[in-house]
């Protein structure tokens, strides 16, 4: 796909004797730590309201059930059912991922990838509770068929998406990209109206 662009987006997680001992649980072993949520910037009203339409979604869907014991432990209610990327307030930037792809010196190609979004910081919010909380939407994502229609705007929901999160001098970084051409022009459709004021469109010849 070749594209053009207007602009770049801008930048606006007593021992007992043996006798009394129980058995370990096998079902916990292994199983990672519950993680303390980060203190969101949005409202209760918010929260719950985004928790109670995605309970709908949720118990119309078993298989993200299965998706949430595997991917999802140690992750509270809210944040399995709300996209980390619905925290408006608590992104920084949303910046368009492109490759230029030389094509002759006069005119080099550059074709959009996904997404780059870093995020303010938020107390609680670290790079391994985040790494988890994607991985955790990724999962029931694919489990939903990527029908989500309570995550209008999360850019993990789209088909072929996959994303990687760094801990830079900037904040949490979280690169977001699609496995193809549709895949990568909806997630920067999406992460476009993440940001108060949408950046410019992208421009396809």
């Amino acid at each position: 796909m070749r594209l053009t662009f207007a602009a770049l987006f801008f930048v606006a997680s007593s021992c007992g004797p043996a006798i009394d001992a129980q058995p370990e649980d096998p079902g916990a072993v292994g199983q990672p730590p519950d993680l303390d949520p980060p203190s969101w910037s949005d409202t209760p009203a918010e929260r719950a309201e985004a928790q109670l339409v995605a309970a709908r979604h949720r118990a119309a869907l078993p298989a993200l059930r299965d998706a949430e014991s595997r991917a999802c432990v140690g992750l509270g209610d809210a944040d399995r059912d709300a996209s980390p990327f619905q925290h408006r307030a608590d992104i920084a930037s949303v910046t368009l991922l492109v490759d230029t792809i030389p094509e002759g010196v006069a005119a080099p190609v550059r074709e959009l990838q996904g997404v780059t979004i870093t995020f303010r910081p938020v107390s609680g919010l670290t790079e391994s509770w985040l790494d988890r909380a994607i991985e955790c939407h990724l999962a029931r994502d694919a489990a939903a068929g990527h029908d989500m229609p309570e995550m209008p705007d999360c850019p993990l929901v789209p088909a072929g998406a996959s994303a990687r999160v760094s801990d830079t001098d900037r904040g949490l970084v979280v690169e977001i990209r699609g496995a193809d051409a549709a895949a990568a022009e909806e997630i920067a459709r999406r992460a476009s109206r993440l940001l108060p004021t949408p950046p410019p469109s992208v421009v396809t010849p």
